[in-house]
């Protein structure tokens, strides 16, 4: 078998290279959106962007197809081309090097299968670095969600029979190299996932009892070394745990817990660590909101994510509506809602995926807008200024 285990330890330590962002303050100037198009069809949305301002995710063509998409100076690109008769492709990551990963499903069973792309090249299968026994299973599944500067993946696979237990349980996986073998992670629970990982290797993901989707564990990775994500005071009796989704170069870790409403519903709210403390925060809710998910923060603290809010409905029929909203939250700022497409109208909906970090007095967020029934991608380019040292 390819696949190298390692071992989970319990360390609440500072990581050589990964010391915290230091503590700044901030203030919001504007924030504009641009719709990025699609490839032809009807819908689109940004998964990733880099620090020069490039977008990836997937589109539709004109023929219906979904391909993986580079957005850069301006224009869409089709990265996926090559794979289109058999794959739809969807891409997740970036990095400054202008490298994406990306997610094909065959056409044929749905089979997720991770996907590597050059720049000026073309689309490739990462599952050529295994074994072709074990790559040409029927039951051979991966998934990539990020890469570093370096080429380090980070995503999940399985290998699960359909007879296992929770069949298809993902474990927890990377790649030093693209091209290379994937190395799960023995996080004590049968499934999980890596979802993002910064320059110094530092990566984070989740364990999970399969089938459950609540009983979450957060973690950090470095050096052979998995680290617990701390929980925010109280939550022992509030609510559980949930996935890390986020990690900057200063070790800053975001994600989601599960909390208990009021009628005992578990509801998700957003966290950010600083990836030293005892303790994680909760970033909050919008106004009228219940709910919110944390999945990016940049070098600065500035995080995105996704929060429902409560709209009023203006014409006859349901009193309103509850919707998910892009925003980003930073310590010295709070959460902010971020703005919708214009033809969003009152009940359409924005998802905050991926953010930059900050330059020339500017950071760049995308995701999706609804653009009337479609999802379109969009970037939000907010104009910060700094206020000082907190």
């Amino acid at each position: 078998m390819p696949f190298r285990k390692l071992t989970w330890a319990i360390a609440l330590a500072m990581f050589a290279g990964n010391a915290p962002a230091s503590a700044s303050r901030y203030e919001i100037a504007t924030i504009t959106i641009t719709d990025l198009g699609t490839l032809g069809g009807q819908e689109s949305v940004a998964r990733d962007i880099n620090n020069l301002g490039d977008a990836v995710g997937w589109a539709h063509k004109a023929d219906g197809r979904q391909s993986a998409f580079m957005h850069l100076a301006g224009v869409m690109a089709d990265i996926g081309w090559n794979l289109a008769s058999n794959y739809d492709t969807e891409a997740t990551g970036i990095n400054s090097l202008r490298s994406a990963v990306a997610i094909a499903r065959a056409r044929t069973d749905l089979r997720p299968h991770a996907a590597t792309y050059s720049y000026g090249g073309s689309m490739v299968l990462m599952d050529e670095g295994i074994h072709p026994d074990v790559a040409r299973m029927c039951n051979y599944r991966s998934l990539v969600q990020a890469l570093n500067d370096s080429g380090m993946a980070v995503g999940a696979i399985s290998i699960q029979t359909p007879t296992s237990r929770c069949y298809p349980a993902y474990e927890p996986a990377y790649w030093t190299h693209v091209f290379g073998v994937p190395e799960t992670l023995d996080v004590g629970l049968p499934g999980g996932q890596n979802f993002d990982v910064n320059n110094h290797g530092t990566f984070v993901g989740m364990a999970n009892e399969c089938c459950v989707r609540v009983d979450h564990k957060a973690f950090r990775w470095h050096s052979g070394v998995l680290t617990a994500v701390p929980l925010p005071p109280g939550m022992g009796i509030l609510g559980s745990g949930g996935p890390a989704r986020g990690i900057n170069d200063g070790g800053q870790v975001v994600g989601e817990f599960y909390v208990l409403g009021e009628s005992g519903a578990r509801l998700r709210r957003a966290f950010f660590w600083d990836g030293v403390g005892a303790h994680s925060i909760f970033t909050g809710v919008l106004p009228t909101g219940t709910e919110s998910m944390a999945y990016e923060v940049n070098r600065q603290g500035f995080v995105v994510g996704v929060a429902d809010k409560w709209t009023i409905s203006p014409l006859p029929g349901p009193p309103g509506y509850r919707r998910n909203h892009g925003f980003v939250w930073h310590p010295s700022i709070g959460m902010r809602e971020l703005p919708k497409l214009p033809a969003s109208g009152y009940s359409g909906g924005c998802e905050a995926y991926a953010v930059n970090d900050l330059s020339q007095g500017r950071v760049q967020i995308v995701g999706y807008c609804n653009s009337g029934s479609r999802r379109r991608a969009v970037r939000w380019d907010v104009s910060v200024r700094f206020l000082g040292p907190s």
